[in-house]
């Protein structure tokens, strides 16, 4: 749905085509015609915008005069020879699917996502079923959420928005012949029977998606102490491994981020406890070598008040 809220913004959504389902991540482009150009159209940028977990994205046009000129010209045009504005989806390679004109009486328009673009390769499918198996995502609604919206760490966030629309698309139609119905009647993110992980991580997404929807399938599998999910061939301890490393690395990267905004003031508190980064707190750094070590000691503290020197006994 792309809405003209006014002359120097433009709102909508991105969902899949023919379908409801939305996607996250996809760059929104708002253009607008040269009025200069002489022989052919040529569109000028007017901002861009990524679609949040709810395919919704807000453009701010630039505020440069000339970009405001010609906005105003565009809103207040009467004679039918007005300029020219539109979204569009776009990518590396250029505007994916169609552009939509968007006037001041624009209302209710969606942008979709083409479905029969990039596909996936065998080597993303493999990262994608791998990252399930280490979270324990295992339900076809989980696979399909990180196409619809992946999260930050996952493999998907790097696929190209035609590559996760022609998946998604595939799953719609192997659930939708599974149960006889539409794909745009499907609701492809309430599906809770077991993903295959194994037919995933080969492509084979008919199979992934509709393989444990039969609970026979599902019964003649027969389970180790050590395995929750016996399909999936790792144990449920070199899995518990890997999600530990995960988080563990997780942790490091934001550890590394907080350490390099150190350097801001800290916040201001009272009753004797830190108060000012800059007057209140004194930092010193004693040094007393020794005599039976031979070797230097050094003693950080913070005092309140002026510093003071602190004796250290070796």
């Amino acid at each position: 749905m792309v809405r003209a809220l006014s002359a120097r913004y433009v709102a909508g959504r991105v969902v899949l085509q023919d379908t409801d389902l939305p996607l996250a991540g996809v760059n929104v482009q708002w253009t607008i015609a040269d009025p200069m150009a002489r022989g052919s159209t040529r569109f000028i940028a007017l901002g861009k915008g990524i679609s949040d977990s709810d395919g919704r994205f807000l453009i701010e046009a630039a505020g440069d005069a000339d970009t405001q000129a010609m906005l105003c010209r565009a809103q207040h045009a009467g004679d039918g020879h007005g300029v020219t504005t539109r979204v569009a989806l776009v990518e590396r390679s250029g505007i994916v699917g169609e552009a939509l004109d968007v006037g001041a009486e624009t209302r209710d328009v969606t942008l979709s996502a083409p479905a029969g673009g990039l596909r996936a390769s065998r080597a993303q499918w493999k990262a994608l079923s791998d990252y399930l198996v280490t979270n324990r995502m295992m339900l076809v609604r989980d696979a399909a959420q990180q196409l619809s919206a992946p999260f930050a760490d996952s493999p998907v966030a790097g696929w190209p928005m035609t590559a996760r629309a022609s998946a998604l698309h595939a799953m719609l139609d192997a659930v939708a012949r599974e149960d006889a119905r539409l794909a745009e009647q499907v609701d492809l993110l309430a599906q809770d029977q077991f993903v295959e992980t194994t037919a995933l991580a080969s492509g084979d997404v008919a199979r992934a998606a509709v393989a444990f929807k039969d609970r026979a399938n599902l019964g003649q599998l027969v389970g180790e102490l050590d395995h929750t999910f016996p399909w999936v061939r790792d144990s449920d301890r070199s899995l518990y491994r890997d999600y530990l490393r995960g988080v563990g690395v997780a942790a490091a990267q934001k550890m590394y981020v907080d350490v390099l905004g150190m350097g801001k003031p800290a916040p201001a508190r009272s009753n004797g406890n830190w108060t000012s980064a800059s007057s209140r707190i004194s930092i010193r750094r004693t040094t007393r070598r020794s005599p039976r070590r031979g070797f230097s000691r050094l003693c950080w503290y913070r005092s309140s008040r002026a510093p003071s020197r602190v004796a250290v006994r070796g």
